[in-house]
Parts: C-alpha cells; structure tokens; sequence
C-alpha cells in the first residue's frame, strides 16, 4: 500500500510545529498519550 505525500517545505516545519503543539495542548494531550492513540513510541512522535 502507498500513501499520497504531500511535500512540505523545510522553511516551514516551525510553524507547522508550533500549530501541532498548539492544538494537541488545546486538547489536554500530553506528547506520550497521543502518541499512545497513534499506536507509536513517545520518542518516535518527538521526532
């Protein structure tokens, strides 16, 4: 199976950073427990 890609801008990778930390603490998600939900490590959702 292949999944679509869509190419993001390194330039942008800060700000799309900080809209993702925003919004997954809006939602009182700590890093570990939505990387829970996502089925992968803590280490590998900081990444």
């Amino acid at each position: 199976m292949t999944r679509d890609r869509e190419w993001i801008p390194r330039s942008d990778a800060p700000r799309i950073a900080q809209r993702l930390r925003e919004r997954r603490r809006a939602m009182g998600l700590t890093q570990q427990s939505l990387a829970s939900q996502a089925g992968i490590a803590r280490l590998t959702f900081v990444r």
